[in-house]
């Protein structure tokens, strides 16, 4: 499980990512892009917490940023996340 400084450094890396990088002429862009995309994808694999969270990332990036009811449902989920995080931590 991973403690929740952990699961920050990963919202923090999906908050910074390039979600349009695939539209970029510069291939170095691209590039850099698509291998963030990889280990971000990678690190969703490691644990549900990850996955939920990118996929919420996806939904609101995919819905459009200013479209309120994704940016909520995001905010909801990171949050349910957080709290059991926290719950699971103080329960061990």
């Amino acid at each position: 499980m991973p403690t929740l400084y952990q699961f920050e450094v990963y919202l923090k890396a999906l908050s910074q990512m390039d979600w349009f990088y695939d539209y970029s002429d510069d291939h170095h862009v691209w590039r850099a892009g698509s291998t963030a995309m990889s280990l971000l994808q990678g690190q969703a694999k490691e644990h549900p917490y990850y996955q939920e969270a990118f996929d919420a990332w996806i939904k609101c990036v995919y819905w459009g940023r200013s479209a309120p009811e994704a940016i909520e449902q995001r905010k909801a989920a990171i949050l349910s996340i957080k709290v059991r995080i926290t719950s699971e931590t103080i329960n061990a």
